[in-house]
């Protein structure tokens, strides 16, 4: 029975892509991880209370020596630990670990990761187990799918990704913008969708169904379905991926399907040729009107490509830097900010300056958990394609016990590409990691050499050496851990979920506020609540609240800036103090900007004073950040002082030449400066 439930439970925590919750702050990304990992925490106190409670003699002796035996075991185990050691050694070890709202990532996630992967391997020991598997990542992908139509047709509880117009027919309302599901962001429903259509055709290539046309139309169906979607989230990098992957995927069924040789050699030939025409004449308004046309739309020159090859530099020099260990995961924030290239920026346009992701899974490993961190993730596909090769080409080792045949040999081939070459331009998030590790313990279970024949007769060898636990000690171990289990479930998911509801019913009442004693005890209450996730994040969205706050005021009421400015910095002196955190800038900036308000507002020079102190630490963090260099500038001319506006303002219009508006102001500065030095006493 307990180890049913752990099976439950791992199933569960696949649908954990279908969780949107409106009541916490960033709804697409939060309740997914906690979903996620209670889910696996369930499943992992099942499993513990079924080792102690319902085991046979020698029977999870018997798993775990199927575990240590698959080598893709003891990769996933070495980049996991690799993982950790780069947390541990971090630039900012507590985000490295437990991260944020925005992302949910860090070394506690990986260690969710990790169990699940530990988890499946143990408790699906039969080639049923994972096509149930399967079949519950297709129920769910299903209804990830039907949350964006139901969104996309704005139907109420469902957040829609229009801004505008509503486009009035279905068609215009499911392709006119990119499809984002439940993910939140086109970009991860084309990797997911990816996998999905790996399950969908290796369940149609199973033959598990005595009625082949029935199976056909179901399993067809579905990867049309999926297919479809795919398109339709217009997300170029898993396009190039899926197309390499098939034709690694043909000339793979090639190989293991002599008899169907030359057919399949048309086919293939039939697949480039088709492919080529499309992206040759991409501009053709026949093709520009195929729905996910974008995906055609490939262009070094184009200004996604562009920044992402500027952000792929920065990563470049922060790796230089710490070459070893990395910076330690969810610190990419750091190096972006101390390696900022002035390119990010356009004068007098709304561009993307902030960024905490390589957007690449190969810069983001070698920035975040250096050169140990990228070798260990490549190994796993190093690892996998060596255990592939041996068993299925080489054919060393007897293992019949799959019958696997050629199309699902070719499935296991083609999908690391298409991750790998979707990942150089896209980073992991949970949807994309859950998948992965779930390839991984699949791959490692249908690779693992325990099921030869020399595997049973050295576990059955073994058996004899066993020694167990007495039973009353097993299951006071199995109660004590599980109640360990249940309070990092409380510490890890439910105070950071209750804290960031907190905080969400907060902004919702903002409005309703009628005075600052109100608006200080609303706020409060969230960011009083202990969560080892979340403040730094959520005291620099109040900041956000209460520059807008002071910004309408027009200085109407200075003593209530100052008040709220005092407020604010009782929150923020604790992080400020630590010198770094995520987005830690970001902090700087907006209590510079905020000084500099209500310096403005009421002319009092301790906010000066402050605003300056702010703006140079960012300027220090940051050297060729635009906020910190434009908020120097404006200090500096504030005070009065010639000469370091002047170094400041020749350094912004070395950086972004055309800023007129910079320009302007520094030649006026210089002449009001010259005028007041030659004006007679």
């Amino acid at each position: 029975m307990f180890l049913k439930l752990s099976r439950f439970f791992l199933h569960t925590s696949l649908f954990s892509v279908v969780i949107v919750m409106t009541s916490t702050f960033f709804p697409f990304i939060g309740g997914k991880y906690y979903f996620f990992r209670v889910s696996v925490e369930l499943a992992l106190i099942f499993f513990i209370l079924w080792w102690a409670f319902e085991t046979k003699a020698g029977e999870i002796k018997e798993r775990l020596e199927r575990l240590f035996s698959q080598p893709l075991f003891i990769a996933v185990s070495i980049f996991v630990l690799i993982y950790l050691l780069a947390s541990i050694f971090a630039n900012d070890t507590h985000a490295a670990f437990w991260s944020n709202y925005e992302r949910g990532e860090g070394g506690f996630q990986m260690i969710h990761y990790y169990i699940f992967f530990v988890l499946l391997l143990l408790a699906f020991d039969k080639k049923e187990n994972w096509l149930t598997v399967f079949r519950f990542s297709l129920a769910a992908a299903i209804l990830m799918i039907l949350y964006g139509v139901a969104a996309n047709f704005s139907i109420r509880g469902f957040i829609s990704p229009y801004q505008g117009n509503i486009p009035p027919t279905a068609w215009g309302k499911l392709t006119v913008t990119r499809f984002q599901g439940s993910l939140g962001n086109p970009a991860y429903v084309a990797p997911y969708l990816m996998f999905t259509l790996f399950y969908t055709l290796y369940l149609w290539a199973n033959r598990a169904w005595k009625n082949k046309i029935v199976q056909g139309l179901i399993y067809g169906g579905l990867g049309v379905i999926f297919f479809f979607f795919f398109i339709i989230s217009q997300t170029r990098g898993a396009f190039v991926g899926l197309i390499a992957a098939t034709i690694v995927f043909l000339a793979s069924l090639v190989f293991f399907n002599s008899k169907l040789k030359k057919l399949l050699l048309v086919v293939l030939a039939a697949f480039i040729v088709v492919g080529g025409l499309l992206f040759y004449y991409r501009e053709a308004p026949i093709v520009k009107s195929l729905p996910g046309s974008r995906v055609l739309e490939l262009s070094l020159s184009e200004t996604a490509f562009k920044t992402r090859f500027w952000t792929w530099n920065t990563a470049w020099r922060g790796f230089k830097e710490r070459p070893i260990l990395g910076w330690g995961p969810e610190n990419f924030s750091t190096v972006f900010d101390k390696y900022f290239d002035p390119r990010h920026y356009v004068p007098g346009k709304n561009t993307e300056t902030w960024f905490d992701r390589a957007h690449s899974v190969i810069f983001d490993y070698l920035t975040e958990t250096g050169l140990l961190g990228l070798l260990s993730f490549l190994g796993l596909f190093f690892v996998f394609y060596i255990s592939f090769i041996k068993k299925f080409i080489l054919k060393k080792k007897d293992f019949h016990h799959l019958h696997l045949n050629g199309v699902q040999k070719g499935l296991l081939t083609s999908l690391p590409i298409a991750y790998l070459i979707q990942g150089i331009a896209l980073f992991d998030v949970l949807p994309i990691y859950l998948n992965l590790f779930l390839f991984l313990a699949f791959s490692g279970f249908v690779l693992s050499s325990y099921f030869s024949k020399e595997g049973k007769e050295l576990i059955s060898q073994s058996k004899e050496k066993i020694k167990n636990l007495p039973e009353v000690f097993k299951k006071v171990i199995a109660i004590v851990v599980a109640a360990v289990i249940l309070a990092v479930a409380y510490y890890g998911s439910y105070l950071p979920l209750r804290k960031s509801q907190m905080f969400i019913s907060a902004l919702n009442s903002d409005r309703k506020i009628q005075s600052l004693d109100e608006f200080k005890k609303v706020f409060s209450a969230p960011l009083d609540v202990p969560s080892p996730i979340g403040q730094e994040e959520l005291v620099r969205n109040l900041g956000n609240v209460i520059l807008n706050l002071v910004s309408q005021s027009g200085g109407s009421r200075p003593e209530v800036a100052g008040e709220l400015i005092k407020y604010l910095e009782s929150y923020f002196d604790p992080v400020i103090e630590r010198g770094r955190g995520m987005s830690f800038e970001q902090d700087l900036y907006i209590l510079g900007a905020l000084n500099e308000l209500a310096f403005i507002q009421t002319k009092q020079t301790q906010y000066l004073v402050s605003a300056k102190r702010y703006f140079s630490k960012a300027l220090e963090l940051g050297p060729k950040r635009p906020q910190a260099l434009y908020g120097m500038f404006d200090i500096y001319r504030i005070e009065g002082n010639t000469e370091e506006a002047k170094i400041i303002g020749e350094q912004i219009l070395t950086q972004w030449p055309d800023d007129n508006r910079t320009r302007d102001a520094l030649q006026q500065f210089l002449s009001e400066q010259s005028k007041a030095l030659t004006k007679p006493k």
